[in-house]
Parts: C-alpha cells; structure tokens; sequence
C-alpha cells in the first residue's frame, strides 16, 4: 500500500476499520511468498473461520495477481473492492479468466458500500471460537 493513492487508502483504511471493530484481526501488507518473490496483499482479515485477503484495484490488470496471493493464503475469500461499479464489472471480467479450485476461496468483487455490506453478512455467518470462562470449562 505504500504510495497508494488516495482512493486506494481509503477503500482499504474503511474495510479494515470496519473489520477491526467488529473484532477482526487485520493485517496489513499481508507478505506472500509467490515463488520466485514476494507479493503483498493489501489486508488480511481473520474472524472466527473466516480468512480473506482483501485487495483494492483501480484497475483490472492485477486480478490474476490477486488471486494468486488469496490462494496462496489459504483464504475463505477474496475480496476485490473497487471505487465504481463500472470497474467492478471489470475486474469480473478478467476473474472469469481464471479458475478457482472447489476448495479455493470464493470471490466477490463490488465497490466499498457492497464490500461493507457484504463482509456485515459473512461476519453474521461465521463461526467465532467460544471463549473459555469458568463457565465454559468442564469441571469433572
């Protein structure tokens, strides 16, 4: 992310936010070893069993990229967030080139509202560790 732009910034600053406060935990820059170099992805959001590498284009030239890292990462999801619809259908287009294992994690491209939205709805559904209390442990 560094030297992002402003939009850049702001689309991934507004999607870890929203994460962190529903008791997410972020990484930044997540570091990929891709082979032959590293990669970053943009976040790395971890709650309960939910694992997603969260990516923001401007452009759909690196989907192909961005869907390497996310199988690399072992992710539930992919996460594509772009500043306008229009790019969105874009970056769709180009995901279309490339197949995703069964097992791989499934991708969702849309603009930052949708993206909000749509990760409000996984964190809704996903499974979240109980904590262990007094009150959880078996005392036999």
């Amino acid at each position: 992310m560094r030297g992002a732009s402003f939009c850049h910034r702001f689309m991934i600053e507004s999607i870890t936010h929203f994460a962190r406060q529903r008791g997410a935990h972020v990484e930044l820059e997540q570091a990929i070893w891709l082979g032959r170099s590293y990669g970053y992805t943009d976040a790395f959001i971890q709650r309960g069993d939910l694992r997603i590498a969260v990516e923001a284009e401007l452009s759909a030239r690196r989907v192909g990229n961005d869907v390497r890292k996310a199988l690399t990462l072992h992710a539930t999801h992919l996460l594509i967030v772009t500043p306008t619809a229009r790019m969105a259908r874009e970056c769709e287009r180009e995901l279309a080139r490339y197949s995703m294992p069964a097992a791989g994690p499934k991708a969702l491209v849309c603009t930052l509202g949708m993206a909000l939205h749509r990760l409000s709805s996984l964190f809704r559904s996903s499974r979240m560790p109980v904590p262990l209390t007094p009150s959880t442990l078996d005392h036999s």
